[in-house]
């Protein structure tokens, strides 16, 4: 480090010039930093300030994260908004999001309310960066982020970084504005072409099923497999999109998962896909399929999908291991709890024939239910349940076949099983069975016989 005393005189020197083309302020710079490591701070501050009085962008020589300096600075000076931008990349390189926050947004508000600013290169930056802050889980502020990657262009059209985020931001499900998205994507891609990540993007928008660009989709995908052949997610989707009907292209799509694999073995979403792969008609590789779900457990076993997959594979009939199926529905309900499928399956795998353990279905029903109000399927499979002799609670099972009709008013098999138990003794309601069956005629009229 320089010594402070010759910096000192050095400055001296150079204010006699009194020339502009000295970058005097560089040596500012240096003897604020000196002063903030021997804790003088107000002495470092003014000398921060003659270096941004002389040229702002000399706060870009200081040694990064000298957080401390700036926030004492910004506290007796707070109209000096290149120090808000300065802090908000500081934080945000620290993840520090909340404070990142809210020093972009002050550099924003400064920015804006100075009409005698007119390089727009930081504000495009900032709004850019407070945008992607604000998309992100700890705030899914949606709508201001769209706001201010809006701005960024209106700003700064010539940085097409913002096209790329806001493309990605539209095709979110919170917006799924396809259109606005696949025009942005095309904008950023016209501009650098070069980036072949962006192609990963558009892919993933255009075999969607919106576009169902399937063709396109694909090209994109290999494009970016040919340059980046480390780029597991490209092989992921192109091994879920070969799987598709549109190809039936299995062989091929086995393969994209095996080396999604092989790039990341951490990946455990494309053992999860290659098992139900393997497992369908065109393999029938239950073995296979069983140990890629057991690998997935191995390298994440705090995923309860890969339980549940695991689980809805033994029961199946090449294994009828409905015991272990049953351990492994309960494991992935320990760790994610929330999930109603997972507690309708379990109902499912408990009302069969090897267990007829029909309280506890009817309980785990019940559970996927008040997780999901609207479970169609919960609902159905708990009437035909509460018919059954076990039970025999016909009013409460016709409550939920309504219930199902409610939700799904074209749902002919709810009104054909209502129809049913309103004819049953219990009720002897013929004239609104009558009404139902005619309903499952109107919605199904093949099945008038």
């Amino acid at each position: 480090m320089e010594n402070l005393q010759q910096l000192l005189k050095e400055v001296h020197q150079l204010e006699q010039y009194n020339d502009d083309g000295l970058n005097i302020e560089e040596t500012y710079v240096k003897i604020a930093t000196l002063y903030h490591d021997q804790k003088d701070e107000q002495t470092s501050i003014e000398y921060l300030k003659k270096a941004l009085d002389k040229d702002f962008a000399a706060i870009f020589n200081l040694p990064e994260l000298q957080v401390d300096l700036l926030e004492n600075f910004i506290k007796q000076h707070k109209n000096y908004s290149i120090v808000y931008f300065v802090l908000g990349t500081w934080y945000e390189e620290l993840n520090l999001f909340n404070k990142s926050k809210e020093n972009y947004e002050n550099f924003i508000k400064i920015y804006d309310d100075d009409d005698a600013n007119n390089d727009k290169y930081f504000l495009s930056i900032a709004c850019n960066n407070l945008a992607n802050i604000l998309r992100y889980d700890r705030y899914k502020d949606y709508n201001t982020a769209k706001q201010y990657y809006e701005k960024a262009i209106t700003v700064n059209p010539a940085d097409t970084s913002t096209y790329n985020n806001l493309a990605s931001l539209l095709a979110e499900d919170y917006f799924k504005d396809y259109d606005n998205a696949k025009k942005y994507y095309e904008k950023y891609i016209t501009e650098n072409p070069e980036d072949i990540e962006a192609y990963y993007g558009v892919a993933n928008l255009l075999q969607n099923d919106y576009f169902k660009d399937y063709d396109t989709a694909k090209l994109y995908y290999e494009k970016v497999i040919a340059e980046i052949p480390y780029h597991h997610e490209s092989y992921y989707n192109l091994a879920n999109l070969l799987s598709k009907d549109y190809f039936k292209d299995y062989d091929t799509a086995k393969l994209y998962y095996e080396k999604a694999i092989d790039v990341n073995p951490k990946f455990t979403v494309a053992y999860l896909r290659l098992a139900l792969l393997l497992k369908n008609n065109y393999f029938n590789d239950y073995y296979s399929a069983r140990k890629y779900y057991e690998k997935a457990i191995a390298e994440n076993p705090e995923d309860a999908e890969s339980y549940c997959g695991l689980a809805a594979l033994l029961s199946e009939n090449y294994y009828k291991d409905y015991y272990n199926a049953k351990k492994n529905y309960e494991k992935a309900i320990a760790l994610n709890p929330k999930d109603a499928k997972i507690y309708y399956d379990l109902a499912v795998l408990l009302q069969k024939d090897h267990f007829k353990e029909y309280s506890s279905a009817k309980k785990y029903y019940e559970r996927a239910i008040e997780e999901n109000p609207k479970y169609v399927e919960a609902y159905y499979n708990l009437a035909n349940l509460l018919e059954k002799d076990y039970f025999k609670s016909y009013s409460l099972a016709k409550n939920y076949y309504e219930k199902v009709i409610e939700i799904m008013p074209e749902n002919a098999e709810a009104y054909y099983k209502l129809a049913n138990l309103l004819e049953k003794d219990h009720f002897k309601s013929y004239s609104l069975a009558k009404n139902y069956y005619e309903k499952v005629i109107e919605i199904m009229p093949e099945n008038a016989e």
